[in-house]
C-alpha cells in the first residue's frame, strides 16, 4: 500500500510585489483645514458611528445581554459591542461587536 507512491516534480517562481511610490517628492500638497481634515475622518466607514446597524438588531434577546450595546445617562450612545450570557447559570460571557469592512460597506451596507 503506498509502494507505487511517486514524488511530484513541481515547479515555482517567486518575485517581490513591486515597491509602490504613494508620494512624489516634486509636488507639495497644500494640507486641508482642520475642519475639512476632522470631517473627511468622520465619515470614514471605520470610524463613523455605527448606531445606524446596531439599532437594526435585537440585542435585548431572551434578557442575556450583560453589557448593554447602549451606553450613557438615556442610555442613547451607541457602544462598538455587548456581552451576552448564554446560559442563566453560568457566568461566562459571550462578546459581541461589530466592525466594518470599509472595502465592503459601499456594496452591502
Amino acid at each position: 500500500m503506498g509502494a507505487d507512491c511517486r514524488r511530484m516534480q513541481l515547479r515555482s517562481a517567486w518575485e517581490p510585489p513591486p515597491q509602490v511610490r504613494w508620494w512624489s517628492a516634486d509636488r507639495q500638497r497644500s494640507a486641508p483645514s482642520p475642519e475639512a481634515a476632522l470631517l473627511a475622518l468622520l465619515a470614514e466607514p471605520n470610524i463613523t458611528s455605527k448606531e445606524s446597524l446596531v439599532r437594526q438588531y435585537d440585542h435585548e434577546v431572551r434578557a442575556g445581554s450583560v453589557v448593554k450595546p447602549f451606553c450613557g445617562v438615556a442610555a442613547d450612545g451607541p457602544t462598538d459591542g455587548a456581552v451576552v450570557r448564554p446560559r442563566y447559570d453560568s457566568y461566562r460571557g459571550v462578546t459581541v461587536t461589530h466592525g466594518i469592512c470599509p472595502w465592503l460597506s459601499p456594496v452591502d451596507p
